[in-house]
C-alpha cells in the first residue's frame, strides 16, 4: 500500500502549498455572501492546520527510524542466537573428540590390537554415536588411512560394519590433511556433501568432519591413529534457522566463497563441488563486495537493509583446508562461515508504511475535525441568536432540571421538569438557596460548588433531595457562572436524578472492594495492564515472584520483566488479541527476576474491550511453575539416564504385556539370550525358560499379582533361560509388574541377571560344606566350636560347647552328649588361669585371630603332665573355632636344635666364606656374615634373584651353572656381585644342590670369597704381558695374535682387514739431540694422537724402537684406509711440547690391504714395503702398496732403512 505523499520526504511542503490553492478558490465562493463567517473560519483552521501537518510529518520520520532500528537490533541479536547455536553442537562434537581419545579402550586396543579390544572400542564408539545421534560415521583409521572401526548412523540406530567391509580412506582430502598435523590437533573440514564411491551421494547429505590425529608411541610419532567424526550437516543447519527472524526477512549461511549452504527455501548453493559459480555474488554484488570487505556488519543498500557476521563456532588450536585439502591452516586465521539476514526495501517499505499508517490516518482525520469544527463554530456565531429563543422551549421539555440563580446561589429560575420529576412546585423553590434544598449531610458539598463558582469555575457534585412525598432521591448537580445581559454574575446548571446509576455504583464499588480482596491474597499472580503493556494494578503475588516492589512494576511494562527470548511469541499473540483474532491466550513463558536468574510462569492473558471493540486492557494471571519445569527437566534426564543405564547395565532389562509378550529389550539381551534382538521381540518370555522352571515363573507371577502395593523382590526368582544355542544359564529374574489406575495389570519391567557361574559356584560350595564336616572328622587335631556366654552387661564370661569333631571327643575320652552344653572352663580348668579366656574374648571382641605356637598348658585337675601345644583360634560369625595340636615331643627336639643352631652361628658369624641357600634363582637364607662380605644383613638380601646381583657381563655364567648344578655337579667360577654399596666386586664361587634330611634336592647351597684383590692382580700381570708399558698399545706379540686371528677366520660381510706400517722420522735425531726422555716422550704423544684417529675397533700396537702398527677391521674399501692414514700423518706432524720446546717430527706410512688367504708375515711385508716407499720419497707421506713383495727385495729395503 503506498503511503500518502504528505509522510513522504518534502510531502509536507507540496501539501500546504496544494492546501493554500484550496483556500483562496473557496474565499473567492464564500465571502460575498457570507465574508465573516468564513473570515473566521480561516483565521481558526489554517494555523491549525499547518501546526498539525508539522507534527505528522515529525512523527512519520521518527517512526520510520524507530522501526529501521529495531529491524536493526533484531537481526544482529537473531544472527548472534545462530552463531552460538552452532557453537554449542560443535562443543558437544569437540568434547566427543577428548573423550573418546582418553578412553581407556582406546589405549588397551592400540597396546594390543586384538578382535576383542577392537569389539571394546567399537562397542564404546557406538554407545556414543547413540547417545547423540548426529553422527553419520564414525571411524577409527590407521597409518595407511585404512578403517579399522566403522559405525554407521542406519534407521536411528548405530551399526557396526564387519571388517570385510571397511575401506582405504587414505585418497580423501581430510585424512591427507590431518596426517600433516601434530599428533593432538584436531582438523574440521568444510561443510560439505558426502561422497561414496567417487559420486556425490543422493538424497543430498551435508557433512562436517572433524579429525584428531593419535600417536599411540611417542618414539615413533609416524604411527598415527585417525579418529574421524562425520557430523550430520543437515540438524547443523537446522539449529542455525530455528534461531528466527523476522517473518519477512531471509537468512543465509554463506562460506567465504560466497556459496549459500543454508538458504530459507531449502536451496543450498553446494556449486563449489560441482564447478560452478556461487549464485549469491552474482545475484547481489553490491551487498557481495560489503561482506568481502568487512568481517561484520550491517548496511542500508537500494536492496534492502543487510546485516552479516562472520561465525567463528570453533574453540582455538584447530585446522581446516578448502574441500579439496588445499590451504591448511588454522581455523581462526579467516572467517568460515558468514550468516547473511536480509530485508528487502519493499518489506522494509511496507514495515515502516506499517507504522506511518495510522499517523496518515490520524493526520487526515484530524484536519477534517478541524474543518468541521471550524465551520461548526462558524454556523454556531450565525445562529446564537436563534438559541436564545429555543432555550426557554428546550429547557421546559427537558428531562432534567434546568435552574438559574443568582450569585449567592438562590434560585431565580427553575424548569417545569422539577414537577414530573420530584412532584416539587418550581413556585415554592424560587428565592431558596440550593444548599438548601438538599440533605443536611450534603449541604457541605453544595457550599464547596459556590466557592467554585464565585471564583469564575465550573462545580459538579452528587447529593440527596427529599421529593414532594418525602422520599430520598441522588441528583447529580452541574452548574457554572453567567453573566447576564445587564451584566451582573449569575449561575446557571442542571440536575438530574441518578438514583439507578448510584445503585449500580454502589453494586460495582462493592465488586471491586471484593476484586481487590481476592486479587491481593491470592496465591498467584495477577496483573491488569494497558492495551500497550503499562501495568497498571499488581498484587503481591505477582511482586514477591518478581522480586520487585509495587511501585517499581507500576512504573515498568510486561516486556521489560520478559525473556528476551519468549518476546517475540508475546508480540504475536498480542497482535492477533488487537486485530480481533482472539480474546485469550494461555502459555509457558519465563520471566526475569530482579536478581537477574529466569521464572518460568504459566500465563492466562484476557482481555477487556470496550462498546467498539477496542481492546482497554489486559487482565493476566501468573502461576509460578519454575519448580515444575526444573522438576520436567530433571524428569527428562533421569529417563534419559535411566534409559542409558538400562541400555549399558550389565543386568539385561526387558519389557512386556500383561501376555508376556516381549515388546522392548535392552541392547546386551541379545548376548545373554545367544539370539538376534528379533527373534527375541514379540516372543513370549515363558518360551525363552527351562520346561522345568516354567511353573516356578507363573507362581512367581502370581504372588506379585496379588500385592497391589510394590514391594521389594529380594533376590528375585532363580531360573534357567534356554539360550538361542540350546545350552542353559541359571539368571536371577526380578519383576515390576505395571498396572493402570484400576489396578489391572497392563504388563510388566523385568530385569535378568546372569548368575550361572555364581548359581554353580554356590552348588559346589554346598557340596565343599558337606566335604567340610568329613574333613574335619577326618583330622588328627582336635578342634571345638564355641559359642560366648554373656552376662546382662553384654560381656563374655564364658564358652558353651557347640560341636567338635572325632578327634576332640578323643582328645578328651568322654562321647559327645556329655559333652556339648558345658563351658568351657568346666572343661579345661585351667584355661582362665593362664589367660586363655581372655584371649578367647579378645578374638570374639576384635575379630583379630589368635596363633599360640609352643604353648605351655598345665592343668593338674585334668592332665597328668604339663602339654605343650600349637594352639588357634577365630571367630566364625557369632562363634568361636578352637584348634589345637600336641607338640610336645616337637617342642623337646627343637630345644635341642635351638642349641645345635647357635654352635652352627657362631662358627659361620667368624667364618670367611660366606654360605648362601638359593631356591628358585632366589636367595632364601645367607649366613650372618653376610654384614661383613656384602654390606648388609642377611634379612636384606633375603627373597632378590641371582640375575639382580650378577653383573650383566657374567649372566651367562648363571646358565651354565643351573645346568650343571641340575645335572647333580658341583661348579666353582669367579664373578661378580653386586654390594650394599652398588658397586660390583669379584667372588670365588663355588656351589653345589642342596639335598635336605630325605637327600631330595632343594635348591642350591653356594659359598662366595671375595677376590677382589687376586682379580686386581691378575688383571695388572694381563696387562703388562699385552701391552707395551711405555706407550700403552698393544706390544708386539699380543698385535700380531690379534692379526692373525682376523686373517685365519676372515668374514667376507664384515669387510677387509688391513694394516698401517708407521715409522717416525728423525726419531734417532731427536734422542740424539734431546735424549732419550723425549725420545719416550715424543713416542707417548705420537700413541695418544693414533688412539684418538682410530675407530672402536680399529688396534693400535708398538712393533719396537719408532716403528707402529695399526690393523683395521671391515674396510669396505682402500679409501678408507688411506682416509684413515692421512689423518694420522697430519696428527703426526704436529709440534710436540717439551721442556718448554717443541720436539719436531713426522711419520712415514705404509697401507695394506690384506689379500684372501694372506700370511701375517706377507702383509706386513707389503706395509713395511710401502713405508719404505714413503721414506724415499721423501718422509712425512702415505703410500699404498697392492702387490705383493720379494722377501730379497723387502730384506734389502730392511737394511737400507736401518742405514738411514
Amino acid at each position: 500500500m503506498e503511503a500518502p505523499a504528505l509522510f513522504h520526504p518534502g510531502g509536507f511542503q507540496r501539501s500546504a502549498s496544494a492546501l493554500g490553492s484550496s483556500l483562496a478558490t473557496a474565499m473567492d465562493r464564500w465571502l460575498p455572501c457570507c465574508r465573516w463567517r468564513c473570515r473566521f473560519t480561516l483565521l481558526v483552521f489554517a494555523p491549525s492546520a499547518a501546526v498539525l501537518l508539522l507534527a505528522a510529518s515529525w512523527l512519520a520520520h521518527n517512526a520510520r527510524q524507530q522501526v529501521l532500528t529495531a529491524l536493526k537490533l533484531h537481526q544482529t541479536h537473531a544472527i548472534a542466537l545462530a552463531n552460538q547455536s552452532l557453537k554449542d553442537r560443535l562443543a558437544q562434537a569437540e568434547g566427543d573428540l577428548d573423550m573418546l581419545t582418553a578412553r581407556p579402550e582406546l589405549q588397551r586396543w592400540l597396546a594390543e590390537p586384538s578382535p576383542a579390544n577392537r569389539a571394546a572400542l567399537a562397542q564404546l564408539t557406538g554407545v556414543v554415536a547413540e547417545a547423540s545421534g548426529h553422527y553419520d560415521q564414525i571411524r577409527w583409521l590407521d597409518a595407511a588411512g585404512r578403517e579399522q572401526v566403522r559405525i554407521n548412523w542406519r534407521g536411528g540406530r548405530a551399526t557396526p560394519l564387519a571388517a570385510d567391509a571397511l575401506h582405504d580412506k587414505s585418497r580423501r582430502y581430510y585424512v591427507i590433511a590431518a596426517k600433516q598435523l601434530a599428533p593432538g590437533s584436531t582438523y574440521i573440514s568444510p561443510l560439505d556433501l558426502n561422497v561414496e564411491n567417487g559420486r556425490i551421494e543422493t538424497p543430498e547429505k551435508p557433512v562436517l568432519r572433524l579429525l584428531r590425529p593419535i600417536a599411540p608411541d611417542p618414539a615413533n610419532p609416524q604411527r598415527l591413529i585417525t579418529l574421524v567424526l562425520n557430523l550430520l550437516g543437515q540438524p547443523l543447519l537446522e539449529s542455525f534457522s530455528a534461531v528466527g527472524t523476522e517473518a519477512d526477512s531471509t537468512l543465509l549461511l554463506l562460506n567465504r566463497r560466497g556459496f549459500a549452504l543454508y538458504s530459507p527455501d531449502g536451496k543450498a548453493d553446494w556449486g563449489f563441488m560441482t564447478g560452478k559459480p556461487a549464485a549469491f555474488p552474482r545475484r547481489d554484488p553490491a551487498a557481495w563486495r560489503l561482506i568481502q570487505a568487512q568481517t561484520n556488519g550491517q548496511q542500508l543498500l537500494a536492496s534492502g537493509l543487510w546485516t552479516w557476521q562472520s561465525l567463528h563456532p570453533f574453540q582455538t588450536n584447530l585446522f581446516t583446508s578448502e574441500h579439496d585439502g588445499s590451504d591448511l591452516r588454522p581455523f581462526d586465521t579467516r572467517p568460515r562461515w558468514i550468516a547473511v539476514s536480509h530485508i528487502s526495501a519493499a518489506q522494509l517499505a511496507q514495515r515502516q508504511w506499517a507504522v506511518t499508517q495510522p499517523i496518515a490516518i490520524s493526520t487526515a482525520l484530524g484536519l477534517a475535525a478541524l474543518a468541521g469544527f471550524s465551520a461548526w463554530v462558524g454556523r454556531r456565531l450565525e445562529r446564537g441568536h436563534q438559541a436564545d429563543s429555543r432555550l426557554a422551549l428546550v429547557a421546559q421539555n427537558a428531562a432534567n432540571v434546568i435552574y438559574a440563580a443568582d450569585a449567592q446561589g438562590r434560585l431565580i429560575w427553575v424548569s417545569d421538569s422539577t414537577q414530573t420529576q420530584l412532584a416539587l412546585d418550581p413556585s415554592t423553590l424560587l428565592g431558596r438557596p440550593l444548599a438548601a434544598l438538599l440533605l443536611e449531610d450534603d449541604r457541605p458539598l453544595a457550599e464547596q460548588a459556590q466557592a467554585q463558582l464565585s471564583q469564575g469555575q465550573t462545580a459538579t457534585f452528587q447529593g440527596r433531595i427529599l421529593d414532594g412525598a418525602g422520599v430520598e432521591h441522588w441528583l447529580e448537580i452541574s452548574s457554572r457562572s453567567a453573566v447576564a445581559a445587564d451584566c451582573s454574575l449569575q449561575q446557571a446548571g442542571a440536575w438530574r436524578l441518578i438514583d439507578i446509576e448510584h445503585q449500580q455504583q454502589q453494586a460495582l464499588d462493592q465488586a471491586q472492594q471484593h476484586m481487590a480482596a481476592v486479587t491481593a491474597n491470592a496465591p498467584v499472580g495477577m496483573v491488569l495492564t494497558t492495551a500497550d503493556g503499562r501495568f497498571v494494578e499488581v498484587n503481591p503475588a505477582f511482586c514477591a515472584m518478581l522480586g520487585l516492589n509495587r511501585q517499581q512494576l507500576l512504573a515498568s511494562t510486561w516486556q521489560k520483566i520478559t525473556y528476551p527470548a519468549d518476546l517475540d511469541d508475546d508480540l504475536a499473540l498480542v497482535q492477533q488479541i488487537l486485530k480481533g483474532e482472539r480474546n485469550t491466550y494461555r502459555r509457558r513463558k519465563r520471566f526475569l527476576h530482579a536478581d537477574g536468574h529466569v521464572i518460568c510462569g504459566d500465563l492466562s492473558v484476557a482481555t477487556l474491550r470496550r462498546d467498539d471493540s477496542v481492546v482497554e486492557s489486559f487482565i493476566a494471571q501468573v502461576i509460578d511453575i519454575s519448580r515444575s519445569v526444573k522438576t520436567e527437566q530433571q524428569l527428562r534426564q533421569a529417563r534419559e539416564h535411566y534409559r542409558l543405564l538400562a541400555e549399558n547395565a550389565a543386568d539385561v532389562v526387558l519389557k512386556c504385556d500383561h501376555r508376556h509378550q516381549l515388546s522392548w529389550i535392552s541392547p546386551s539381551a541379545a548376548e545373554l539370550f545367544g539370539s538376534s534382538t528379533d527373534s527375541i521381540l514379540n516372543s513370549a518370555l515363558p518360551d525363552w525358560l527351562h520346561p522345568d522352571d516354567r511353573q516356578a515363573f507363573q507362581d512367581y507371577h502370581q504372588r506379585l499379582a496379588r500385592q497391589l502395593a510394590p514391594t521389594a523382590n529380594g533376590a528375585g526368582q532363580l531360573l534357567r533361560l534356554r539360550t538361542g544355542g540350546g545350552s542353559d544359564r541359571w539368571v536371577a529374574l526380578r519383576m515390576q509388574l505395571l498396572r493402570d489406575r484400576g489396578h489391572a495389570i497392563q504388563g510388566a519391567v523385568i530385569s535378568l541377571r546372569d548368575v550361572h557361574e555364581m548359581t554353580i559356584a554356590r552348588q559346589q560350595l554346598d557340596s565343599q560344606r558337606l566335604f567340610l564336616r568329613a574333613t574335619l572328622d577326618s583330622l588328627l587335631d582336635p578342634q571345638l566350636t564355641l559359642d560366648p556366654l554373656r552376662n546382662e552387661n553384654g560381656r563374655i564370661v564364658d564358652f558353651l560347647l557347640a560341636d567338635g569333631n572325632s578327634a576332640s571327643y578323643a582328645f578328651l575320652g568322654q562321647p559327645a552328649s556329655r559333652l556339648l552344653g558345658r563351658t568351657i572352663t568346666s572343661i579345661f580348668p585351667g584355661v582362665a588361669k593362664q589367660g586363655l579366656l581372655d584371649c578367647y574374648r579378645n578374638v570374639m571382641d576384635s575379630g583379630e585371630p589368635l596363633l599360640l605356637t609352643d604353648f605351655v598348658y598345665t592343668d593338674q585337675e585334668v592332665l597328668d603332665r604339663d602339654l605343650v601345644v600349637d594352639l588357634s583360634a577365630v571367630r566364625a560369625a557369632d562363634s568361636l573355632s578352637l584348634t589345637w595340636r600336641d607338640v610336645s615331643e616337637r617342642y623337646s627336639k627343637a630345644q635341642a636344635l635351638a642349641a645345635s643352631e647357635e654352635r652352627y652361628r657362631l662358627l659361620t658369624d667368624n667364618a670367611i666364606r660366606l654360605i648362601v641357600r638359593i631356591r628358585d634363582n632366589r636367595l632364601i637364607w645367607l649366613s650372618n656374615n653376610a654384614q661383613s662380605i656384602l654390606g648388609a644383613p642377611p634379612e636384606q638380601w633375603i627373597g632378590r634373584s641371582v640375575q639382580e646381583l650378577l653383573h650383566p657381563d657374567d649372566l651367562a655364567l648363571t646358565l651354565s651353572a643351573q645346568t650343571a648344578l641340575q645335572q647333580g655337579g658341583a661348579i666353582e667360577r669367579q664373578g661378580r656381585l653386586l654390594t650394599a654399596d652398588g658397586t660390583y666386586h669379584w667372588f670365588s664361587i663355588a656351589a653345589k644342590p642342596f639335598l635336605d634330611a630325605h637327600g631330595t634336592p632343594d635348591g642350591f647351597q653356594v659359598s662366595l670369597c671375595n677376590i677382589d684383590q687376586e682379580v686386581a692382580a691378575a688383571a695388572e700381570l694381563d696387562y703388562r704381558a699385552s701391552h707395551d708399558l711405555l706407550t700403552g698399545l698393544l706390544n708386539r706379540n699380543s698385535i700380531l695374535e690379534r692379526l692373525e686371528a682376523l686373517l685365519a677366520d676372515p668374514d667376507p660381510r664384515a669387510g677387509s682387514t688391513g694394516v698401517l706400517f708407521i715409522d717416525v722420522d728423525k726419531f734417532k735425531q731427536v734422542n740424539d739431540t734431546c735424549g732419550h726422555a723425549a725420545g719416550d716422550a715424543a713416542l707417548i704423544t705420537l700413541a695418544d694422537r693414533i688412539r684418538h684417529c682410530l675407530r672402536q675397533n680399529d688396534l693400535a700396537g708398538r712393533m719396537g724402537g719408532d716403528e707402529l702398527l695399526v690393523v683395521f677391521q671391515g674396510l669396505h674399501a682402500r679409501e678408507q684406509a688411506t682416509a684413515i692414514a692421512e689423518k694420522l700423518r697430519a696428527a703426526g706432524c704436529q709440534p710436540i711440547p717439551h721442556n718448554g720446546g717443541n720436539l719436531e717430527v713426522s711419520l712415514s706410512i705404509g697401507v695394506a690391504i690384506a689379500n684372501p688367504g694372506e700370511t701375517v708375515d706377507t702383509l706386513i711385508a707389503r706395509a713395511d714395503a710401502a713405508m719404505y716407499s714413503a721414506k724415499q720419497g721423501g718422509r712425512n707421506q702415505v703410500i699404498t702398496i697392492d702387490t705383493d713383495i720379494d722377501p730379497n727385495s723387502q730384506l734389502q729395503q730392511n737394511h737400507s732403512r736401518e742405514a738411514a
